[in-house]
């Protein structure tokens, strides 16, 4: 069976690698990204990334054509906040207390094109920036384009059996 882009636009969120490779903040001896980033829904025009901190930082995404030029900068009101403990929309279950969730929804790309992405706090690289924190956005539907696409969930333990499967599924698609 083919997919056309059209099924393709509307059953997956992402057409991406996304890797969560971690960094120390500079400022903190806690580590400055407890999850991810990871992204969480993506289309044609747009793509949101999601991580996961022990404190209330200034959050901002950089993106660019290259992990050196990573020109546009999204932070303010394009990223929601949730927190562990709170009520209503911004709360987050199921987190220790002291977790805070940011959703960085990135609109205005264009369609099939690798955008490299940073995670900032305020000027302070906290994750990515480099050549595995990337992503491509999907064909507009009704795109007749062969696509290749890497689906995962959220399982195993992240233990090195795990870590072995990705890696070979990495060297097989070879991105």
């Amino acid at each position: 069976m083919r997919l056309t882009a059209t099924i393709l636009t509307t059953t997956l969120s992402i057409l991406a690698c996304s890797c969560t490779h971690m960094r120390k903040s500079a400022s903190s001896d806690l580590d400055a990204v407890s999850r991810g980033p990871y992204l969480a829904s993506g289309g044609p025009d747009r793509m949101t990334i999601v991580w996961r901190g022990w404190s209330k930082r200034r959050p901002a995404v950089r993106i660019g054509g290259a992990p050196n030029s990573l020109g546009r900068t999204i932070k303010g009101r394009s990223i929601a906040v949730r927190h562990a403990g709170g009520e209503g929309k911004t709360s987050l279950d199921s987190a220790p207390d002291g977790i805070v969730q940011y959703e960085a929804t990135i609109t205005g790309l264009d369609p099939q094109r690798k955008y490299f992405y940073g995670i900032y706090d305020g000027n302070t690289l906290i994750a990515g920036a480099d050549a595995t924190h990337w992503f491509r956005t999907s064909p507009v539907a009704g795109d007749t384009d062969r696509i290749l696409f890497w689906v995962m969930g959220d399982s195993g333990t992240g233990d090195q059996v795990q870590a072995n499967v990705h890696q070979a599924m990495r060297a097989w698609v070879k991105h």
